[in-house]
């Protein structure tokens, strides 16, 4: 049978009661790959990977719970299959933040920088950032991500592959070989602009942007104009960090956002 992937966050009293071990137990019994973690919010997460009829038998075993378990819901969703598991494993929670270097004063003085570099050079950093940030995208029929220069490069391109979508890079002026169209837009330390080859989205399109930080919403405004001015539909727009105090939704009313982390 064809292997799939599920997602699945299980609420209650689930944690401090044996039960990443027990839902191990059942994968394991039923061939199941993957891994189960506890969340910071009191629940657990499990990513799961083999046929249908697999799954649902490890769904019921979730939801019945185990032991001293108190399963109040489960919520399941598609997840890509990644065929890196060859078992099903307890994993440790990774506290994103807590690998994120705060760099003031930088690039300009008044300017509080979060370097995800210290993030992304930990075994296993990288991959937990993307399985968040393409989470909430599986299956949804996104047609192409777009990523921002720079550090949208590094996102974007394995959430794409993860999604199973195009990837195709904004980028600062004068770096695209082929015909470009620009956009400027303000940022919190300046003005910049952002071109995208002319041909890089098709009309009708379903796009997805990713970057790093939403901060004040400027360049990811601009970003989201030239999709639309080329006739792409832009499904949605995704960042690894929010910065809420400085209100980046405000430039882009209507839009659906995603932040995984949020300062």
């Amino acid at each position: 049978m064809a292997q799939i992937a599920r997602r699945f966050l299980v609420h209650g009293r689930v944690q401090g009661v044996g039960f990443r071990w027990h839902t191990c137990r059942d994968a394991t019994r039923t061939g199941v790959s993957g891994d189960v973690r506890n969340l910071p919010d009191g629940g657990v997460e499990a990513h799961a990977e083999d046929d249908v009829e697999s799954l649902a038998q490890l769904e019921q075993a979730i939801s019945a719970g185990a032991g001293g378990a108190r399963v109040v819901h489960v919520d399941v969703e598609p997840a890509a299959v990644t065929g890196i598991y060859d078992s099903f494993q307890v994993t440790p929670y990774m506290d994103l933040k807590q690998h994120i270097r705060s760099v003031p004063d930088f690039p300009k003085p008044g300017i509080l920088f979060y370097d995800i570099t210290t993030l992304l050079r930990i075994p296993g950093g990288f991959e937990a950032a993307i399985d968040r940030l393409s989470a909430p995208y599986v299956d949804k029929g996104i047609d192409l991500v777009v990523g921002i220069e720079s550090r949208g490069f590094i996102l974007g391109g394995p959430v794409a592959e993860r999604i199973n979508a195009g990837f195709v890079p904004i980028r600062k002026p004068g770096k695209l070989p082929a015909r470009s169209v620009r956009e400027s837009y303000n940022l919190e330390y300046g003005t910049d602009a952002l071109e995208i080859h002319a041909d890089a989205v098709e009309r009708g399109q379903r796009v997805l942007i990713v970057d790093d930080v939403l901060a004040t919403g400027g360049t990811a405004q601009a970003a989201a104009l030239l999709i639309k001015n080329l006739g792409g539909e832009l499904h949605g727009l995704a960042f690894l960090i929010e910065l809420l105090a400085l209100d980046g939704k405000a430039k882009l009313p209507g839009e659906k956002l995603f932040s995984v982390l949020q300062y």
